[in-house]
């Protein structure tokens, strides 16, 4: 299953120093819960919205949200982050928009997929630590 960071994604991931290795582990706790529980963070379309702790000693609860697309076996695309001090959710337009970027990603073939990373629109994330 392809991991990837959409390029304003990573441009905020960089500014907050966010390393693939807090991707990857909240991904993986996100997988390990029931689907159930999964279901708790779903903003629907296959749209997630997890906790990532960005900042050192701040942990989850101070730290960034993220806005993820995942379908069945379409990949992991991470979307959107944004710090819980600077806004509380994402808007009604923002969702709307995520969830059509989503569906765009979704429905990309792996020649698309490996043209947008050459183009730098797309990045794959370091899963091997």
């Amino acid at each position: 299953m392809r991991h990837l960071k959409i390029k304003k994604f990573n441009n905020e991931a960089n500014k907050v120093d966010l390393q693939d290795e807090i991707l990857v582990e909240t991904l993986n706790n996100f997988f390990k819960l029931h689907r159930d529980d999964q279901l708790k963070f779903s903003l629907g379309a296959g749209l997630y919205k997890l906790r990532i702790a960005t900042k050192e000693g701040r942990g989850k609860s101070g730290g960034s949200r993220s806005i993820l697309a995942f379908k069945n076996d379409n990949g992991v695309y991470w979307l959107h982050l944004f710090s819980k001090n600077d806004k509380g959710n994402v808007t009604t337009s923002e969702l709307k928009k995520l969830k059509h970027l989503a569906d765009i990603m979704f429905a990309l073939t792996d020649e698309q997929i490996s043209k947008l990373i050459n183009l730098g629109e797309l990045c794959e994330v370091n899963t091997n630590g």
